[in-house]
């Protein structure tokens, strides 16, 4: 289930995908699409502006990474300070005919996924709070920042329910 999710944001025959579909409805139990953008929102404005543009990988930096990983000989994408960067963190793996930008060999999660990721992730924890989260987020994805993942978990609705109701 967690892999084939992986595949959201991955690249076949030399292009990234993207879904076409819809608007996603938010994940029941979880918090809403609106409470994740503000949680997004406040974390990026939270650091320092050098830090921002590299915090969370977008779908544009995500091709940007797979050319310049694909195509090394191009000077036409970036600058060199960013070209180095993504030779130096990213590598390209294939798995399943499809190619996959990793890091460490976790795939890299893209900024219009993560809060998909953490819903499944979460859910799949059990509802079990941020460390079990973030051990099932390592298993298959990086580039998820942990206090992301607190605050997600934090504004969990479910998790809201069972502290409240232990807590009686």
């Amino acid at each position: 289930m967690l892999r084939a999710f992986a595949n959201e944001a991955h690249v076949q025959r030399g292009r990234v995908s993207a879904r076409t579909e819809g608007p996603v409805e938010d994940q029941a139990g979880m918090p809403t699409r609106t409470q994740w953008n503000a949680i997004m929102d406040r974390y990026l404005n939270n650091l320092h502006p050098s830090k921002r543009e590299k915090a969370l990988i977008t779908e544009n930096m995500h091709r940007m990474i797979y050319q310049t990983l694909v195509e090394p000989d191009v000077t036409r994408v970036g600058t060199p300070q960013f070209r180095f960067w993504c030779r130096k963190m990213f590598q390209v793996v294939e798995a399943n005919d499809t190619l996959v930008i990793t890091n460490g060999g976790r795939t890299i999660a893209v900024k219009e996924y993560i809060y998909d990721i953490l819903c499944m992730c979460h859910d799949k924890s059990g509802h079990s709070g941020r460390d079990k989260t973030c051990k099932v987020l390592r298993d298959y994805y990086t580039w998820i920042p942990k206090e992301l993942t607190a605050n997600f978990v934090k504004a969990c609705h479910t998790c809201i329910q069972k502290r409240t109701t232990e807590s009686l």
